[in-house]
């Protein structure tokens, strides 16, 4: 979005808008993750190496994986054209806990989305997403950005573009608000207790 827009305080091109995400999503993740199963050590990130977004990934989240005492190990997958081959390359202890990346063609692909969670269960692993129905689709945890927030955003930016702003005098906007869903049946079949500080802030729990 940052390279269509030129800046998103201030665009120079005749584009704004809303992200649907933003980079501490990933941080606070890892954190809830950890938090929710504290012997995790190594995570995979499943990411789609053809998108730029995730291009630093998971460089990017280092001071956040030391303060936690976390080793990430980079997933790559283009979707459903090879995530079964990519899965098995995980196996057998290589990860002990997923985080999969809000990408289209990954957490945003249905079957793509459930075979992960499918594995994650096969494999006894703890996972998290930023993706917004992941933890209702089975995952253990997920933290999403409240879309409704974003759709009343753009609607209130297509309301001031129709009666006359133009679009360089619009920022482009991160999601400000999110949601955290947790599974506490996924909880369960992994032998984890969620501790009360994460229920606390949970917008939905999933029994």
């Amino acid at each position: 979005m940052e390279q269509l827009a030129g800046s998103f305080a201030k665009p120079v091109a005749n584009v704004t808008g809303f992200t649907l995400s933003v980079e501490s999503q990933d941080e606070k993740c890892l954190q809830l993750l950890k938090e929710a199963a504290p012997d995790l050590s190594r995570v995979g990130v499943l990411l789609n190496p053809d998108s730029p977004i995730w291009h630093d990934t998971p460089i990017a989240l280092n001071a956040a994986t030391e303060q936690l005492g976390l080793v990430l190990i980079r997933v790559e997958s283009r979707g459903a054209v090879d995530i079964d081959r990519t899965l098995s390359h995980y196996t057998n202890g290589t990860v002990d806990g997923l985080l999969l990346e809000d990408d289209s063609t990954l957490a945003g692909d249905s079957s793509v989305r459930a075979r992960v969670i499918e594995f994650a269960r096969e494999q006894h692993l703890p996972s998290a997403s930023t993706y917004a129905t992941y933890a209702q689709d089975g995952g253990l945890l997920s933290l999403g950005t409240d879309i409704g927030s974003i759709f009343r955003g753009a609607a209130e930016y297509v309301h001031r573009i129709v009666h006359g702003a133009r679009p360089s005098e619009l920022p482009v906007q991160r999601p400000t608000k999110f949601k955290l869903v947790v599974n506490l049946k996924t909880a369960r079949d992994l032998g984890l207790t969620i501790p009360p500080s994460i229920l606390a802030r949970a917008d939905e729990v999933i029994e």
